[in-house]
Parts: structure tokens; C-alpha cells; sequence
């Protein structure tokens, strides 16, 4: 499984070694525009945004890349509140709000649902 983080230096380090230690293959940019080149030629189990970018705002990304690539799994780091979060965020096909310090119980969840969108999908 190949997982697309998207997140400045800093961004995701927990979160990238845990998956890591759980076999996942990581591909790491720190920009939107980047991401949106990988994404375009790559195919990724998902792809995780943090709230801010090298290039602007996370949110702001995936709603751009949502449409562009409508199949994919986005999961997005955010502070808010699961309600407003879901209200920010509908339509946009975001399987998992990260949480903005995200680690192993956050990469735990991932593969978990991933799982599971995978099963869904196998029928």
C-alpha cells in the first residue's frame, strides 16, 4: 500500500512512522502543486493533507483536487470539531479527519478504514 502525506517538513513525522512501522509505503511532498502532479500519474491508496501546505491551505487543496480526481481517498488534518468538520467539508469525499498532531492511533484508524473501503469496494 503506497500513502501520498502532504505536509511541510515537520507535518506528519508521527503519523509517517507509523505507518512506516505498519509496512505502508510512503511517498512525502510538502506542496499542493506537487501532490497534484503525483496524484495525476501515481496511484496512491490515499492521500493524507495537513492543514497547512508549503503552498497554501489544506482544505483549500483538497476541495481543488477532490473534483479534479474524484476516486481518490483524502484524509485531511484539522482542529475543528467533528461536526464542524463534517460541515466544512461535505461533498468532498474525505474518508478521515487526522487530527493535527497526528500519530500511530491516527495511522491505526487509516489503515483500519482503508480496510475497509477496500473490502467495500472488492464487493
Amino acid at each position: 500500500m503506497n500513502i501520498l502525506l502532504v505536509a511541510t517538513n515537520a507535518g506528519f513525522i508521527h503519523l509517517e512512522q507509523a505507518l512506516t512501522a505498519s509496512g505502508v509505503d510512503i511517498t512525502r511532498c510538502d506542496s499542493g502543486r506537487r501532490a497534484d502532479e503525483l496524484i495525476g500519474c501515481n496511484s496512491y491508496a490515499a492521500v493524507a493533507v495537513d492543514v497547512a501546505l508549503a503552498d497554501g491551505d489544506g482544505l483549500a487543496f483538497v476541495q481543488q483536487c477532490a473534483r479534479k480526481y474524484p476516486l481518490v481517498n483524502f484524509a485531511l488534518a484539522s482542529g475543528l470539531d467533528a461536526e464542524t468538520f463534517h460541515e466544512a467539508t461535505e461533498g468532498l469525499g474525505i474518508f478521515m479527519q487526522i487530527s493535527v498532531d497526528a500519530d500511530a492511533a491516527d495511522a491505526r484508524q487509516m489503515l483500519a478504514l482503508l480496510d475497509k473501503i477496500n473490502s467495500l469496494m472488492a464487493g
